[in-house]
């Protein structure tokens, strides 16, 4: 089991921003956690990608 994770994301008004966050193991597991409860409090639900242009 690694020691910590490397949490890499991007600022949604400028994707082309990215921070780092070093995160302990398990305090990664447990904001995984509580995420997922998050999502599921609130009934999100992934975006659905459109499918590829067809090509002639």
């Amino acid at each position: 089991m690694p020691k910590s994770l490397t949490i890499e994301y991007s600022d949604r008004s400028n994707g082309s921003k990215w921070y780092q966050l070093e995160v302990p193991f398990i305090d990664a597991m447990h904001l995984l956690a509580l995420l997922q409860g998050a999502k599921d409090d609130v009934g999100y639900k992934e975006p659905i990608e459109a499918p590829a242009p067809e090509k002639d």
